[in-house]
């Protein structure tokens, strides 16, 4: 395997650990604060999406329906990630490609934030949406701030093909 393509997964799995540690710890703290359990969010979707729950009420926080959500969710997190430090080698080679790159990360950032979404309606209303786009965006900036700060000569690059185009003082 090249070493450009080691370091591609390499920040692609750093990336979806921050992105995914920083979700997991913005609801662990958002049921703490709510007086719930603190893995009650990841049981209840967990519970919605591989055991059928429907009735929020109906919940038991059990550790198979923890673990099969969280394992679920850090597959996507990295996933997601894989196609993020993607963006990032491929706005390096191409500095032109950066503003589509950007483009291209919110979307998915938004995807993100829309399936959670859609997961939560499955249970009825119980996650608070601005607890979803907090935690999303927390998620999002961390691992868009990871990728792009171990790319140092990405915004270098950026900023000349800015400056060649006359596009940046």
């Amino acid at each position: 395997m090249r070493a450009e393509r080691r370091r591609l997964i390499a920040d692609a799995v750093v990336s979806g650990l921050i992105g995914y540690a920083l979700v997991v710890a913005c609801f662990l703290i958002w049921n703490l604060a709510s007086g719930r359990p603190p893995f009650h969010t990841a049981a209840l979707l967990g519970s919605a999406l591989f055991g059928g729950l429907r009735d929020p009420a109906l919940l038991t926080v059990d550790a198979g329906m923890v673990i099969a959500f969280n394992g679920v969710h850090l597959l996507v997190f990295l996933g997601f990630s894989l196609f993020a430090a993607w963006l990032v080698y491929e706005a390096e080679r191409h500095p032109e490609f950066w503003y589509l790159a950007f483009c291209l990360f919110v979307v998915g950032a938004v995807a993100g934030y829309a399936a959670m979404l859609a997961m939560s309606l499955l249970v009825g209303s119980l996650l608070s949406p601005w607890a979803i786009v907090a935690a999303s965006l927390l998620s999002a900036v961390g691992m868009a701030g990871y990728l792009v700060g171990s790319h140092g000569a990405l915004i270098r690059t950026v900023r000349s093909a800015g400056e060649r185009l006359g596009t940046v003082d």
